[in-house]
Order: structure tokens, then C-alpha cells, then sequence
């Protein structure tokens, strides 16, 4: 199946349900009000990004190196790292349970990794009351539906909305990629900014990360002797993870989805793992969806129609 370079879309299994916090004031026909319909919008639609000293690189268990596994997608060979249990690629794409499945490699297709958009461009939704700083969420999902006609909708409950994405506590920043069935959670530590929550969302309706593009050394160097040891998996093209399509648009060095130049680094701005062609580091864009982010998504979408 024919994917733009930006997604990733798989199937995963459910986690348990839990109580959660969502506004339940707007209605799915677009009428009512919720919290973050209320909210100021003003910042959330700036297209330059804002400086940040603190943000980083989403990782879903930061300081927490795992075990690399070889595992298949799709029919190709590919290095993840088993975190408590949990197959983690790309630093914060926590990847559905089947591919640790050994079985899966007798499978010509291995586990099963196949993209679905959110159908109708409506996200379901809930916020667990335990995490802290909802309004980071509420930012986020405010920022995207200001760029984008993505639309975000409060979990009701499993008969009406069998799908649905839980914003819960976890270890770091991650995300499952792409509309699983049932329910699937987005892990926020208190850490995470609204540009990483704006970043989960991004996997959420489907995005992948820049740096997977498969054209993307026409644009870019990988210095692979600045990337720490056993982290050199997590700059894998998509192609390379047995994902066919083609690459959406231009390399884009704004994109809300693009590494810094000193992810995975063995010494944080003195060893740049990814530079420009030219050896030049790039600034990083950790607060808003670029231009390219919004023209993936809708040409994905717009796809779906069809």
C-alpha cells in the first residue's frame, strides 16, 4: 500500500481503559464549546518558530538505552529497542507488542504494520486526570486544528467512539503512529513541552519523521561517529523499514517532525549527528507545525477522500 514518507500507520493492540478528563461540552456535529475551542489561539497559529533553550528531542524512556532486537515490519529486518517490554523506534514510536513476536518472522509480512488514517479527519480523544499540565494538550490539539482540518474530538465512550487516544503520564514523550483501533495512549512526562505534544500529535494522525525521507541525503548528512552506540537505528529511511510511497513535498528543515542536529549525540552541541550538505547545523523548529508539516497531512487526508 502506497504511503507518503511522512506516515507510518500500524495496528496495534489495546490498552485497559482508564478514567479520564476530556472536555464534554463540544459536540461531533461542531456545535457547543470546549475548553480548548476557549482557548487563547493567538500564539498557536504564528508559523515562525519560537526560541527554546530547554526542548529536546522526543524520546519515549529518555536515559533508558533497552535492548536493540531485530524484529519485522513488513517483510524487512529491523532494529527496535525493548524498553519494560515495549518495542520503542525512532527514540519515541512505541511500536505495537506483535512485532516482538517471534512468530512473526515465519510470516512473510511479519508483524503487521498497515496504515490507517483517522476516518472522517476526526481524532476521538481524552486527557487521564493524573496528568499534569492538561493545558499543554489542550495547546497542542488547539495548534493543530488551527493549521490543519484535522479535527479533535472527547472520547464519549466505546460504543460510540471504539477509538479514541488517551493523553497519559509516562516516562518521557512517545506515541504509536497512525490510528490503531480501539484505544491508544500518548505518553507525556511532565518534561514534555506543547511543541513535543504538537510533535506525538504529529505520529498520532500519521506523520514519521524527517530524517527517514528516502531522499533526504540530498539534503543532509548523517555523521554516524558523533551518534551515541545503539542508537544508530533511530536514523533508518523508511525504505529501509519495508515502507513503500514516495517523499511528500520538499526535505523540509522547518518540519515540526525533523531530529535536531544533535539528537542521539555522544556530546550535545559539540558533535552534531545530522548537519546540512554543507557540514552546518540547522535551527530546530520545537514549536509549531511548519508549512510542509500541514501539506503532508492534508495530502494524506486529502487522499483518503479520493
Amino acid at each position: 500500500m502506497a504511503t507518503f514518507t511522512r506516515f507510518l500507520l500500524v495496528v496495534l493492540g489495546c490498552f485497559a481503559a482508564v478514567g479520564c478528563d476530556a472536555p464534554a461540552t463540544r459536540q461531533p456535529d461542531g456545535s457547543g464549546t470546549s475548553d480548548d475551542a476557549a482557548a487563547d489561539t493567538a500564539h498557536l497559529l504564528a508559523e515562525a518558530p519560537e526560541p527554546c533553550t530547554t526542548c529536546r528531542t522526543e524520546e519515549a524512556y529518555p536515559g533508558q538505552p533497552g535492548t536493540p532486537r531485530t524484529v519485522t515490519i513488513n517483510g524487512q529486518q529491523v532494529t527496535v529497542v525493548v524498553v519494560k517490554g515495549r518495542a520503542v523506534w525512532q527514540g519515541d514510536i512505541i511500536l505495537p507488542l506483535a512485532v516482538l513476536d517471534d512468530s512473526n518472522k515465519k510470516s512473510k509480512s511479519g508483524a503487521r504494520v498497515i496504515g490507517q488514517a483517522w476516518p472522517g479527519k476526526a481524532v476521538f480523544y481524552r486527557i487521564h486526570p493524573a496528568l499534569a499540565n492538561k493545558q499543554r494538550v489542550r495547546d497542542a490539539i488547539a495548534h493543530w486544528e488551527a493549521k490543519t482540518s484535522i479535527r479533535f474530538w472527547p472520547y464519549r465512550n466505546a460504543s460510540e467512539t471504539p477509538n479514541f487516544v488517551t493523553f497519559s503520564t509516562g516516562e518521557g514523550c512517545g506515541s504509536l503512529v497512525g490510528m490503531q483501533g480501539g484505544e491508544q495512549v500518548v505518553e507525556l512526562e511532565p518534561g514534555c513541552s506543547r511543541g513535543n505534544v504538537i510533535h506525538e500529535i504529529g505520529h498520532v494522525v500519521g506523520l514519521l519523521h524527517e530524517i527517514m525521507r528516502n531522499d533526504r541525503d540530498d539534503h543532509v548528512r548523517i555523521n554516524t561517529g558523533n551518534i551515541l552506540d545503539g542508537k544508530g537505528h533511530n536514523f533508518s529511511k523508511y525504505r529501509a523499514a519495508g515502507f513503500d510511497g514516495h517523499d511528500e513535498g520538499e526535505f523540509d528543515f522547518n518540519s515540526r517532525m525533523l531530529y535536531e542536529s544533535y539528537a542521539f549525540s555522544k556530546q550535545d552541541k559539540e558533535l552534531p549527528t545530522i548537519t546540512r550538505r554543507d557540514g552546518s547545523v540547522y535551527p530546530t523548529n520545537y514549536t509549531v507545525l511548519s508549512t510542509g508539516d500541514v501539506k503532508a497531512v492534508e495530502a494524506k487526508y486529502l487522499a483518503q477522500d479520493e
